[in-house]
Parts: C-alpha cells; sequence; structure tokens
C-alpha cells in the first residue's frame, strides 16, 4: 500500500524535527512525505528542507488554515499514486509501530484514527479524553491495550483529527475537509458528511501517536471563535433539515445568552455578525 504522509505545519520549529523524524522511525515508513507550510515565520520551512531533502516542501504564501492546506497536501498525494494518506499536525509525532498496525487495520475504506496520548506520553490527550467518555467499548478496552499488546477496532462519532489515516477510496467519495473552517471543527463537518453517506470511523487501539497541544488562554477569544465554528456545522450538515437548523441555531443562542450573564460578557454580537458572515455562501462540499 503507498501510503503518504501529510503534515501540514505553521510556527512549527518546536516540533518539526521529531514529527518527521517518527516516520523515518517507523517500522513501516510511508512512501512520501508531504510537509504543506502555512508561511512560517520561525525558519520552518528552511529547517525542513536543510534537515530532510528528501521531504517535498510545498509553501503557502499566507496562512490559510489547516482545513484549506490539508486539501493541497492531500490533492497531492492523490494526484501522485496514494492508497492512503495519513494527515497530521506539526505537533504530532507517532510510535515506531503506529503507522504499520493502523496499514495493517484499513481493510476498507473507514477512516482509522489512532490512541492520542500527550506529549510526554503520560495521559491521554485532552481531545481524546472526550472521544473515550463517549464510548464505553473505548473505556473498557484502552486500559489494557494501551500498551499495544491487544489491538481492536471500536466505531467512534467524533475524533479530532490531530492524526488521521484516510484511504483514498473515502476520499474520493466524501472529498476533502471544508476550508470554510480555518481551524477547529473542520473534522466534525466532515464526518457529518461521511455519517450522511453511511461511512465508518474507527479507533485502532493498537496504535499510538503523541499530539503535544496547547490549550486556549483566552475564554472570550475561544468562546467567539465557537460561535462562529458551531454556526458553519450547523449550516455544513447535510444531514440536518430546514427545521433542524432553526433549532439549533436557537439553541447555541440560548446558549450564548447564558454564557453572556455567567461571564458578563456580551457574545450576542459576535452570534449575529457571524450568521451574516455564513449567510448566503455554500457551505455543504460534496
Amino acid at each position: 500500500m503507498n501510503v503518504f504522509a501529510v503534515i501540514v505545519t505553521y510556527n512549527a520549529m518546536r516540533w518539526a524535527g521529531k514529527s518527521i523524524s517518527s516516520l523515518y522511525r517507523s517500522t513501516c515508513c510511508p512512501y512520501r512525505i508531504i510537509v504543506i507550510d502555512n508561511s512560517s515565520s520561525d525558519g520552518t520551512p528552511e529547517y525542513v528542507n536543510a534537515t530532510f531533502p528528501d521531504v517535498e516542501l510545498i509553501r503557502m504564501d499566507s496562512n490559510i488554515g489547516f482545513a484549506a492546506s490539508a486539501r493541497v497536501g492531500v490533492d497531492k498525494a492523490v494526484g501522485s499514486g496514494a492508497d492512503a494518506v495519513l494527515l497530521m499536525h506539526h505537533d504530532v509525532w507517532l510510535a515506531p509501530d503506529a503507522l504499520e498496525v493502523l496499514e495493517g487495520n484499513c481493510t476498507d475504506d473507514s477512516l482509522l484514527v489512532p490512541v492520542y496520548m500527550n506529549g510526554p506520553g503520560s495521559d491521554y490527550e485532552t481531545s481524546f479524553r472526550s472521544v473515550i467518555r463517549h464510548s464505553g467499548r473505548l473505556r473498557k478496552t484502552l486500559p489494557g491495550s494501551a500498551g499495544g499488546r491487544s489491538c481492536y477496532k471500536i466505531p467512534v462519532r467524533n475524533v479530532p483529527y490531530g492524526c488521521w489515516f484516510i484511504p483514498v477510496p473515502l476520499i474520493n467519495e466524501i472529498g476533502f475537509l471544508n476550508p470554510l473552517f480555518f481551524c477547529s471543527g473542520a473534522s466534525e463537518e466532515y464526518l457529518a458528511r461521511m455519517r450522511c453517506r453511511s461511512k465508518k470511523a474507527f479507533v485502532v487501539t493498537g496504535a499510538k501517536i503523541f499530539h503535544d497541544r496547547d490549550s486556549y488562554g483566552d475564554r472570550t477569544l475561544y468562546d467567539t471563535s465557537l460561535i462562529y465554528r458551531d454556526l458553519l456545522l450547523i449550516e455544513c450538515d447535510p444531514g440536518k433539515t430546514k427545521t433542524g437548523r432553526v433549532v439549533s441555531r436557537a439553541l447555541l443562542l440560548a446558549g450564548l445568552v447564558r454564557k453572556s450573564l455567567h461571564y458578563r460578557v456580551n457574545l450576542l454580537p459576535f452570534y449575529f455578525k457571524d450568521r451574516r458572515r455564513i449567510k448566503g455562501k455554500n457551505t455543504i462540499i460534496n
């Protein structure tokens, strides 16, 4: 199987060496590594060129966001004959056998994801803990399998997109990530499109990666960013009816009223501003 690794970077000097080196140290190395750099200003592209001359580097003229950059890399991989794409954030690195285990469990056109550990490897990554909370099978399986002795494919509804193993037949049917999502939200929207076409996502418990993910520091910035993301998700979900969209927007507005009162920060102007930004856009990408 020709597996192409696509890594999206932005000011990634802290992680680039560890991330790319983990691919070369894999028990099953990718056929080709493609790095899409989002106009980094910290020397990331120069470092990648000098340290990993075999890596194909594509530089963006500006920071166009993860989803749009990932589309560039995935399109390049598919056009170059990939059978599957390992899509990674720049702050992710793999356990030596992770790629081999993912490839070995690729038996159809389902999306596969590994177990996400935090950077030090001392616990599960923050967003992945949410996946575990919503899956009884993961809660029962992971404590005994995180060491790699057992391997199961467990279906999940939502997974973070720090590291995805995507078979090309799935890409051909579902398409790429939606570039309207600059950062967060693209994974949820893609999974909604998958569900609409009866495609599945699985956590492969025998594969492990490390995601050194920073948390938000500004609560107001975080909440205002989430408003735009959640409104986009409502409009992009192909499974929602017109009535469902109205109800979802009303529930979101009610939640923002409660947050505004609790945090004493008026979030309502952001809601109506983002509604205007989204209105009229062709948000559903097939």
